[in-house]
């Protein structure tokens, strides 16, 4: 018989710690009268908590959970995504998708092919005011050396890969960004578009 298969929805808060302690109620139960049990599907991660358990984080006051979310929505995502919103005839930004909270890598960045600068140009630009960017490690996998001895068939043209390998990059988000640093990182932008707009 199989236990936990899809018996939560998506829009279910569940997290691995539920998990945990969710199988392992299930496990010991299913000990008591099987001598060994098959567990399989979902991830590394939910098997390895359900096996060799979490570590406990100690209780925190929930004033400290809410401070943090105000701290991210001033200074985080929303922030880079206000400010950065007047670029948007030269600049796709990212967007959470409806019904979603993601917990933001890094802040990635489209230069629109229509725009009168490279994202070289930009990214360099960026470097040069000791912002460090990454390329988006993704786009069009055909177009790796790992494919050029692979058979494979292309259905529809893309286009959208190629703009995300070769238009896009990403900056940094983490916590320890304060608004000053933030507050720098526009005014770069700012600067670059001043001369390109």
């Amino acid at each position: 018989k199989h236990h936990c298969i899809q018996h939560k929805s998506i829009l279910d808060r569940y997290t691995i710690s539920d998990f945990e302690i969710e199988s392992n109620e299930i496990l010991n139960n299913k000990f008591k009268t099987h001598d060994f049990m098959i567990m399989v599907g979902g991830s590394g991660l939910y098997m390895d908590a359900s096996i060799n358990g979490l570590d406990r984080f100690p209780e925190i006051n929930l004033n400290v959970r809410d401070e943090l979310n105000n701290q991210y929505d001033s200074m985080g995502i929303e922030f880079l995504q206000n400010k950065l919103k007047k670029f948007e005839n030269y600049l796709i930004l990212p967007e959470s998708t409806h019904n979603s909270e993601p917990s933001w890598f890094g802040f990635p960045i489209t230069v629109k092919k229509e725009a009168d600068f490279s994202k070289n140009e930009l990214v360099n630009f960026l470097s040069s005011k000791l912002i460090d960017t990454r390329p988006l490690f993704a786009g069009n996998i055909i177009k790796q050396p790992y494919f050029q001895d692979i058979k494979y068939r292309v259905v529809v043209e893309l286009t959208n890969t190629d703009l995300i390998m070769n238009n896009t990059f990403w900056i940094g988000v983490f916590p320890g960004l304060t608004r000053d640093m933030l507050e720098y990182i526009i005014k770069s932008f700012e600067d670059f578009f001043s001369n390109h707009i």
